[in-house]
């Protein structure tokens, strides 16, 4: 993961990003979830370059969890320059959050952008460790790949292309070695959808989480696929 978002990519990396697919959710679920408080402690959970920095308010901590070192130089130029977070401390910690624990109550929002249910697993035990660490009325905004929507998306395309395997296969002396099929499937085998869920998994999740909360979820698209969005209320007492 590190060598995948290394120095190249961490400098090409959009740090905003309006105008693209799903970008005005993003912003205005994190807007929203600003708006109308003040000293917010806030975790950022994957968050790469620091490109949803600027859509926060009202902040008075801002953690930042990656795992690569180069996407968090660029997060540290970011927080100095975005006068908007008012922020009087910004901590960025090289990490994989799957293993860290924070105090329960340390965080007023906490959100993930295209990581969990994209390119880490996002797990029940995940869940609930991620509202033990907000306050109550604290808000979530996480997304996760759409299974359903993505393996539509994908049916025509995945057929396309096994049949240009078949097509090179059968003009190879190999060919009566190797099935097509065999080799297709060898193709696809390598890659995050297992990591995706649907809408009924995360219900399911969502309700059985060991802390009480309240949820909703909005289905879209952007740049890359389409995505669930979980937006989660964690209740008082």
């Amino acid at each position: 993961m590190k060598k995948r978002y290394g120095p190249e990519v961490a400098v090409s990396y959009p740090l905003t990003g309006p105008g693209r697919p799903g970008y005005d959710i993003y912003a205005g679920e994190l807007a929203e979830a600003c708006a109308g408080k003040s000293g917010l402690r806030v975790l950022d959970l994957g968050c790469g370059t620091g490109r949803y920095f600027h859509c926060l308010n009202n902040v008075s901590c801002l953690v930042g969890i990656d795992i690569s070192t180069d996407m968090l130089e660029v997060a540290a130029r970011v927080c100095r320059k975005l006068s908007n977070l008012s922020c009087a401390e910004c901590v960025l910690i090289e990490a994989d959050f799957q293993s860290l624990q924070f105090v329960p109550n340390s965080f007023d929002l906490i959100y993930s952008i295209g990581v969990v249910g994209e390119l880490i697993p996002f797990t029940q035990d995940l869940l609930d460790k991620i509202a033990r660490w907000l306050t109550p009325d604290g808000k979530v905004f996480f997304t996760v790949v759409d299974k359903v929507a993505h393996e539509k998306e994908k049916v025509g395309e995945r057929a396309g292309f096994r049949q240009t395997i078949k097509r090179a296969l059968a003009a190879s002396p190999l060919y009566r070695f190797v099935s097509p099929r065999l080799a297709a499937k060898f193709i696809f085998s390598y890659n995050f959808q297992r990591l995706y869920k649907s809408q009924n998994e995360m219900e399911r999740m969502l309700d059985n989480c060991s802390i009480p909360i309240q949820y909703q979820i909005v289905r879209f698209r952007d740049a890359k696929h389409p995505k669930i969005g979980c937006k989660i209320v964690k209740n008082q007492g």
